[in-house]
């Protein structure tokens, strides 16, 4: 009797959701290809594209139509294409491919730059003919920014004529559709190594910038007596010492290496409340060992100036007033400093190879009064051992390429980290709560590694933007999402997602990224599906996720369920949450309608299918990460609760409540 009811309410689904699959089977199969600008197209990112643009390079093209979507895949590369039709699980995802066109140089004049680049002497991109009618010029001299390519061709001749020239042999599309080519994504242990790499480099350059707390003591300023007379004085390469105590200064501008160091907390530098209170424009500048308040809360940029994004996000906040500001310096430091601010607190403007480190920045709440806690614009710096509350961002990075974040304290912000434009960047090992996104990656970025990085208490745990980047060994627990899988090509692995209302969200129309050994424990829904109709496949190379409550027996002891999970699915969603849930799972009449959808491409629903779900987690105990994760993410200690008053005495201040943790941030060591 159970099993008729379950019957009937699966029979009963499959009428009232009918309508929707019917259209997922139906691929256009057009005679015509459509314009590439129209299409969803992957391949090469977005900065090897427009760096291929900037040096004249052409690239080959291909736009394939599959039988489970309505529109069709444009691919930059012929490489690209060929990569992802040999992925493991590309046909579970797309469907057949119904017809393949690619770029058509026949009659085009192909060439190659002085550089080596190929290019054409015709205007305009190339018209397109079917792949098996193509002839395929494999191994030339003809190449574009991102790498080797091939060249299609319409006409053999057109292709002969171009491998007398610059090398190669000619081959069909059969051949060149089983070269052997890179994958688009990198390996778990090659986006190791990329970690270990850029934490190696990160490494150096705070290393490098620790003598700038060593150097000569030229002056030593007492409070009342000029900061700015002393750093006048002062011969480049030494230190101006400021004894305790409050001084006074107004927009002091250092414009020569040195550096500016306090006695501890006790020393003050205080502006007027107008503009920023120190600026550095000279590499190798440095500022440690002190407290900074009165800082100004004005945009100072006339945002009708700005001709681009770029100089918008400058003139709205990297020269909005700040509590310390480097630009042009590279090789700088900020050590061991707390600001108090309205506006923004560290900023690092064109200042690559600079450090921030031990410092703490408090800034106003509500956030949308304030800037960002530290800023680095255009500035591949290093951000460590610090502490952030308040304010509208912790961290906001813009075109700071190749930055590394690591083993920060944020709390009370919009968002943790917020990079914008950036790639390359390792963020890793911070702990943040309160948060409307923990880490947030947005613009077309490629190359982030997001990495060890604890989350709670917020609306977004991780949400990645952009292409293949690495999603890995985070904790995120008890937010509204833990992880939303928006970017293409990316590995997401070994993460932990706990007690979220929901553990992942989909986000990529495209079902390009790879899903493996995560743990998704006790969440409200563990994955909701926002892809707009793919089916997303989160098993890599025969191993799926962890997932509390998935229904299915380990009959051959293999360490994996006997039956596929759909986390996303109306039965096997409920019945990772609800008594009774797995046996309806289990039931024939569930195992045929996933038959009927697994044969029937009508039938095939999108979302999100584990065909291998794992029985034990991938990684250490939840119980005890989740414990780990907590400690971590505790609240701060109170934070720099008022600056100092602006009618403070000149001669000492006592202990002031500008105090930075020094244990809290120096709690974990770097791995």
């Amino acid at each position: 009797m159970r099993y008729e009811l379950a019957t009937a309410v699966i029979l009963a689904l499959v009428v009232a959701m009918s309508g929707s699959f019917a259209v997922a089977g139906t691929g256009t199969g057009n005679d015509d290809p459509g314009a590439f600008e129209d299409l969803l197209s992957v391949g090469m990112t977005q900065v090897e594209v427009s760096e291929a643009d900037r040096v004249g390079a052409v690239i080959p093209r291909a736009q394939v139509y599959y039988a489970r979507f309505e529109f069709g895949v444009g691919y930059y590369g012929v490489e690209s294409l060929v990569a992802r039709l040999q992925r493991p699980g590309h046909e579970d995802r797309y469907g057949r491919p119904l017809v393949v066109y690619v770029s058509d140089f026949a009659g085009e004049g192909a060439n190659r730059t002085a550089e080596g680049y190929l290019t054409t002497d015709a205007l305009g991109e190339p018209d397109w003919v079917r792949a098996e009618d193509a002839h395929f010029v494999v191994g030339s001299e003809a190449r574009l920014p991102a790498g080797p390519t091939v060249v299609p061709f319409s006409s053999r001749a057109d292709a002969e004529r171009f491998t007398e020239r610059f090398g190669g042999r000619i081959e069909r599309w059969e051949t060149v559709r089983e070269l052997p080519v890179a994958d688009d994504g990198r390996s778990p242990a090659a986006w190791r190594e990329t970690v270990r790499q850029r934490a190696a480099w990160a490494d150096g350059t705070v290393t490098a910038t620790d003598p700038l707390l060593d150097r000569p003591v030229a002056a030593t300023v007492d409070p009342g007596e000029s900061v700015a007379a002393a750093v006048q004085r002062a011969p480049p390469n030494t230190t101006v010492r400021l004894r305790p105590g409050v001084h006074r200064v107004r927009n002091l501008t250092v414009r020569k290496p040195l550096t500016l160091r306090g006695a501890g907390s006790e020393t003050v530098l205080l502006g007027d409340g107008n503009g920023t209170v120190v600026e550095f424009r000279a590499p190798s500048s440095a500022i440690s060992s002190l407290r900074v308040a009165g800082v100004g809360d004005r945009q100072v940029g006339n945002l009708s100036r700005a001709e681009n994004w770029s100089e918008r996000i400058r003139l709205a906040y990297a020269v909005a007033d700040a509590g310390v500001r480097f630009v042009d310096a590279n090789g700088s430091l900020a050590h061991d400093i707390g600001v108090r601010t309205p506006a923004n607190g560290i900023v690092f403007i064109e200042s690559d190879g600079s450090v921030a480190r031990e410092v703490r920045v408090v800034g106003d709440t509500p956030w949308s009064a304030g800037f960002m806690d530290l800023l680095a614009f255009r500035s591949r710096v290093v951000v460590q051992d610090s502490q952030f509350q308040g304010g509208r961002d912790a961290v906001y990075t813009h075109r700071a390429d190749g930055l590394v974040v690591r083993n920060n304290t944020m709390e009370g912000v919009r968002f943790g980290v917020h990079e914008m434009y950036t790639s390359n960047a390792l963020v890793r090992d911070n702990d943040v709560r309160n948060t409307a996104i923990g880490v947030v990656v947005m613009t077309r970025p490629t190359g982030n590694a997001i990495v060890g990085n604890a989350v709670r208490d917020s609306a977004g745990g991780v949400s990645v933007a952009g292409s293949r980047s690495y999603v890995a060994d985070n904790v995120l627990f008890d937010n509204r999402y833990g992880v939303q899988t928006t970017s293409s090509g990316s590995y997401y692995v070994g993460n932990l997602l706990a007690r979220n209302e929901d553990g992942a969200r989909t986000g990529t129309l495209l079902p390009t990224n790879r899903v493996t050994r995560n743990d998704f424990v006790d969440n409200g829904e563990h994955a909701r599906d926002r892809s707009m109709g793919s089916l997303q496949v989160w098993t890599v190379d025969g191993v799926g996720n962890y997932w509390t409550g998935a229904p299915g027996y380990d009959r051959d002891g293999d360490g994996a369920l006997d039956r596929a999970f759909r986390p996303t699915g109306p039965v096997d969603g409920p019945a990772a949450r609800t008594t009774g849930g797995p046996a309806l799972a289990r039931s024939p009449a569930v195992a045929l309608v996933r038959a009927m959808r697994t044969s029937v491409p009508g039938f095939r629903r999108a979302g999100v299918l584990d065909t291998a779900p794992l029985t034990a987690p991938a990684g250490t105990d939840p119980a005890s990460r989740l414990a780990r994760a907590r400690e971590r993410t505790e609240p701060l200690p109170d934070p720099l609760v008022a600056p100092v008053p602006a009618n403070a005495g000149n001669t000492t201040v006592g202990t002031t409540s500008l105090t930075t943790d020094t244990a809290a941030t120096t709690r974990r060591t770097n791995p």
